[in-house]
């Protein structure tokens, strides 16, 4: 199950506005990790983390700098994790924090 067909369930359950809905499939396209080709250099372990102020700064997409910016204010990761198998069961989950 994909974090895009999660959100059109939401949506489809009106969980969800059709706006944030293409904010997020747009943040999806514009942040992806992986890449098809093989890494041209080793990364170094010992590399520098940034703040997540610093990388605010960074961000092009305006969801995920405002995401780094509030992360930056509240000190915290800002993260939610749902470990579930269905679109039911997130939507109950929805239900229970509405």
């Amino acid at each position: 199950m994909t974090l895009s067909y999660m959100v059109d369930v939401l949506l489809e359950h009106g969980r969800l506005t059709q706006d944030i809905v293409a904010s997020v499939k747009t943040f999806i396209a514009e942040n992806q990790t992986f890449s098809l080709a093989p890494p041209k250099a080793p990364v170094s372990s010992e590399k520098k983390r940034l703040a997540y102020g610093e990388r605010a700064l960074l961000a092009q997409n305006p969801t995920a700098k405002r995401l780094f910016e509030i992360m930056e204010e509240k000190q915290s990761n800002l993260s939610l994790a749902a470990d579930v198998l269905t679109a039911e069961e997130l939507l109950a989950i929805a239900d229970k924090v509405h």
